[in-house]
């Protein structure tokens, strides 16, 4: 999966090449979720892949967005209001990566118990940040749809 390097670009919300799966998941709030990495769909490219989930040197955070929807299995992704449901970033000399490379490519966290009963996309990123000295080179790693949650109340 290739990288976007423009937060203006058009296919931000939901990357160029990504898998979407539009089976919709129920989730209650509260939900202990996960979203699964791999630098390319699959599994690794060969035996041995250094770079599988992603490479080592692509050092960063993780985050997990929602958008509300009328109905997750046909929304588009693009004009939604996207809110940040969880963020997970450097802890001492770890990043969120690290731990994601060390869990074989998968990323937890919860949805939060405060959001509203109904239908949403869910967006998780990667912001690699190892050429992130130059301006316009952090590169924003999207998956979209690696999960539509249906949020039930408790």
């Amino acid at each position: 999966m290739q990288p976007i390097l423009n937060v203006n670009d058009g296919n931000f919300a939901c990357n160029q090449q990504v898998y979407k799966d539009n089976t919709v998941h129920t989730v209650p709030a509260g939900a202990r979720i996960g979203a699964w990495w791999g630098h390319v769909i699959g599994g690794p490219q060969y035996n041995p892949d250094p770079d599988h989930p992603i490479a080592a040197s692509h050092k960063g955070p993780v985050m997990a967005y929602l958008a509300k929807v009328d109905n997750a299995a046909s929304a588009s992704p693009n004009g939604l209001r996207w809110f940040k449901i969880a963020h997970e970033g450097l802890s001492g000399n770890t990043w969120a990566v690290d731990r994601l490379i060390q869990n074989g490519g998968w990323h937890y966290f919860d949805i939060p118990q405060c959001v509203a009963p109904g239908h949403y996309l869910l967006r998780v990123e990667i912001i690699g940040l190892h050429e992130a000295g130059t301006v316009g080179a952090a590169q924003f790693y999207v998956r979209f749809r690696s999960l539509i949650p249906e949020i039930k109340p408790d």
